[in-house]
């Protein structure tokens, strides 16, 4: 009798293993699809229509605005009194002009500044899906939006970016912040298998996320393109690194420290980490805010 009830138990136990193994393997299957369906959709932008809504519940106005280049567009929105100081964030990758929507419509700085936040190209609405490899050319779309003196902020891929304009368009640039900025070529980390960026595979990933690929395996080259111009930059400059970034090593600073004069600023931070547009706000937001005076 107990070798049939041992053998019943044991039977019972498989049957139960299968089935919680062909659950959980269910949930498996279904989170997949929700993962690949979300990299699919995730576009990182807004219409105009929906910060419209957005910034009407803040009670603040903007103006959203486009101008044509060449076969595309650069696409940017502004805030703040236009007779203050001008200021223009720049965004990483995958991104757009939404990443700086919290500093649009912060009523501090609407009260002190006059705030621009442009779409790269291939972002947002400036010919989203079509990517510019060159950090270059990035910088001579977007310079024909940046008012004369600005204080022009980049984040992450934005950080190179913003250089180049301050390298080639002194004129535009008062002051420039980079914030975890993806600037040394020679610590420009690949973790983006470039198989993803072929078909069939890119297709599993929305533009948005194409283009970030190929800006990515386009880096390192785009980076030494920028090498011969850092002595360009004349206008004071503020470096701020978070030794917790994992995507932009911090090895980025002692890069800056190498190429930048005497008259910039460094602030390494220890608990930071790479968004810290988002995660630090009120310390990026005081940083500029002291950055006009």
């Amino acid at each position: 009798m107990s070798e049939l009830i041992s053998q019943y138990c044991d039977f019972n136990d498989l049957n139960m293993l299968k089935k919680a193994g062909k659950i959980l393997g269910f949930i498996i299957l279904i989170l997949l699809v929700i993962i690949l369906i979300t990299l699919r959709i995730m576009d990182f932008r807004w219409s105009d229509k929906k910060y419209t809504a957005k910034f009407d519940k803040k009670q603040v106005s903007f103006t959203a605005n486009s101008i044509q280049i060449d076969q595309s567009q650069i696409h940017y929105l502004e805030s703040g009194d236009t007779a203050h100081q001008p200021i223009m964030f720049i965004h990483g990758a995958p991104g757009s002009l939404r990443d700086f929507k919290t500093y649009l419509w912060d009523a501090e700085l609407i009260q002190k500044t006059n705030m621009r936040a442009v779409d790269r190209p291939g972002y947002g609405y400036s010919g989203y899906g079509q990517p510019e490899r060159s950090i270059q050319k990035q910088a001579d779309f977007i310079q024909q939006v940046i008012k004369d003196s600005s204080v022009v902020i980049g984040h992450s891929y934005g950080g190179p970016v913003a250089a180049a304009i301050a390298m080639n368009y002194p004129e535009k640039v008062k002051h420039l912040i980079l914030l975890a900025p993806a600037v040394d070529p020679q610590h420009e980390k690949q973790f983006v298998p470039k198989v993803l960026g072929k078909a069939p595979f890119k297709y599993l990933f929305s533009r948005a996320i194409q283009v970030a690929f190929e800006e990515k395996f386009a880096h390192e080259a785009a980076l030494e393109d920028l090498l011969p111009d850092w002595n360009k930059i004349t206008c004071p400059v503020t470096v701020v690194h978070g030794r917790n970034d994992h995507i932009v090593p911090f090895e980025n600073m002692a890069f800056l420290k190498q190429k930048l004069d005497d008259n910039s600023e460094f602030l390494p931070v220890d608990d930071m980490n790479h968004i810290m547009i988002w995660s630090d706000f009120e310390f990026v937001k005081n940083l500029i805010l002291e950055r006009l005076e």
